[in-house]
């Protein structure tokens, strides 16, 4: 008996980890989708054109601007959502982790004080970064600094993947917080 609850339970472990080792790996994944989307869709400066037709220009200011703000969003992100779900990184969120963030320029004294004047009002400080993710995006299609081209649906493939990461990181605190019903326990008691 004691064999088999070793066994079972050690199964239970591994296949534990295997689902969660695939969810970070979704997680990571929609971050480098958005990513792709948006250096894609970026608006690039008018110049040379190489042989195979490859503007090496670089981007409009106004788009670079965009991708390295939504690039530190999304790492701000994948911060606060590992020091919300793993005991080892919560201390990044008590004020003295916040404050050296800000000292190592993880986050702004803006950013800092929206995230400490919501978080009551959302709960979860990810949550907070992925408006903000999503808000500027929006806002780089209405400025011009992300071109639709081709009428294609960009927008929507994006607001896809922000929806995926939305949903993957929300089960990363389902599988962490809900992972053995009590019944198994309690076949062994008796």
């Amino acid at each position: 008996l004691t064999t088999l609850t070793l066994i079972f339970f050690l199964f239970d472990a591994f296949a534990f980890w295997r689902k969660f080792y695939m969810l970070t790996r979704k997680v990571q994944g929609r971050m480098n989708d958005i990513g792709l989307f948006l250096t894609s869709v970026a608006r690039r400066q008018s110049g040379e054109v190489d042989k195979d037709g490859i503007d090496n220009s670089g981007y409009h200011p106004g788009a670079k601007a965009l991708l390295d703000e939504v690039g530190h969003y999304l790492r701000l992100y994948h911060i606060f959502l590992w020091a919300e779900e793993a005991k080892r990184y919560k201390i990044l969120l008590t004020k003295e982790g916040m404050d050296r963030m800000v000292i190592r320029g993880l986050l702004s004294k803006r950013e800092y004080s929206v995230i400490n004047s919501s978080i009551g009002l959302v709960g979860k400080r990810q949550w907070i970064v992925l408006e903000w993710i999503t808000l500027r995006i929006e806002k780089g299609f209405n400025d011009g600094s992300l071109i639709d081209r081709d009428g294609s649906p960009t927008w929507s493939a994006i607001l896809e993947q922000i929806s995926l990461l939305r949903r993957f990181s929300a089960t990363v605190y389902f599988e962490t917080h809900g992972r053995m019903p009590i019944a198994y326990g309690m076949i062994f008691v008796r």
